[in-house]
């Protein structure tokens, strides 16, 4: 296995103008042992360097030095290229890992990035992905909605990034496998309670938008998810009373409304779910139980 070298070393190196001459293909080749995140510290060195380092030549040649084309690559080398991946200021490079990765990939957890990233719109590439999570990470910009191409999705839990911004993508909805949808405490993150997901999350056990700024009433379309057990609406900015149709959700046991601006009175529908765990404390506008 090649070794890294010191980006000193390499700043040295790639300042030299005869390297720099050769051939775009010679030279990609010759800095694929370069690994990515040193790579991307010098490619301030010079504007040429930095469009080498930037390109889908680089990005081919270096995931070839490090990387197999099966599913037996070292497991170090393959977290050490995922975080590169997501931290990557280069879309070549995402584009690049993501092609090569997606038929091999079924699981991706991404935490505790502190360095500022957005999320990577080439994440969309990893169609057969069962499993994302994305947590405690410094996400700027909003969730892009190439996520909705991840069809066989079944859990997708982005939360506590306190940076991530923006609507929640309506897009989210043509995840018809998702049966854990979790973008809880992103305080950042808003806009409306989608009424199509209603009709398009069937699967869906668990849904957790706690923390976040959403707004608007819970939709009544949200009582055909009969496969959900879990919903999580507490501490959000909605408004509006408990819609009736959720008394249809045989299947819940936990809807915490706690501190959701919830009003009106509590559906006798709601009351007559069993074992149903029900919190709606901090809600002023609630006036009790229908009769």
């Amino acid at each position: 296995m090649p070794q890294t070298p010191d980006p000193s070393t390499a700043s040295a190196v790639v300042n030299r103008k005869p390297m720099m001459s050769l051939p775009f293909d010679v030279l990609v080749m010759i800095l694929g042992w370069l690994r990515p995140s040193e790579a991307f510290k010098v490619a301030h060195v010079s504007k040429d360097f930095k469009a080498l380092i930037y390109s889908a030549g680089y990005a081919t040649s270096v995931i070839n030095t490090f990387l197999k084309e099966d599913d037996s690559s070292d497991r170090n080398e393959l977290y050490y290229f995922r975080k590169a991946f997501f931290l990557a200021p280069s879309a070549a490079f995402q584009q690049v890992f993501a092609l090569k990765q997606a038929q091999l990939t079924t699981e991706l957890y991404f935490g505790w990035f502190t360095h500022p990233s957005e999320i990577p719109d080439a994440l969309g590439q990893f169609r057969c992905l069962q499993t994302l999570d994305i947590v405690k990470c410094h996400v700027l910009g909003s969730i892009p909605t190439s996520l909705s191409n991840l069809t066989q999705l079944k859990s997708l839990n982005i939360g506590e990034c306190d940076t991530l911004s923006g609507p929640i993508p309506v897009e989210l909805g043509m995840l018809t496998q998702l049966e854990r949808l979790s973008l809880h405490s992103n305080k950042q993150l808003n806009g409306p309670l989608h009424p199509e997901w209603g009709t398009q999350l069937l699967q869906l056990q668990r849904l957790d938008l706690s923390g976040t700024a959403v707004t608007g009433p819970i939709p009544r379309e949200w009582g055909n998810m009969q496969n959900l057990q879990m919903l999580f609406l507490a501490g959000t900015l909605m408004n509006g009373p408990i819609p009736r149709e959720l008394g249809r959700l045989r299947k819940l046991r936990f809807l915490n409304l706690y501190d959701s601006h919830t009003t009106g009175l509590i559906p006798r529908e709601i009351k007559r779910i069993r074992k149903l765990n029900l919190n709606v404390d901090e809600n002023p506008g609630i006036e009790g139980y229908e009769e």
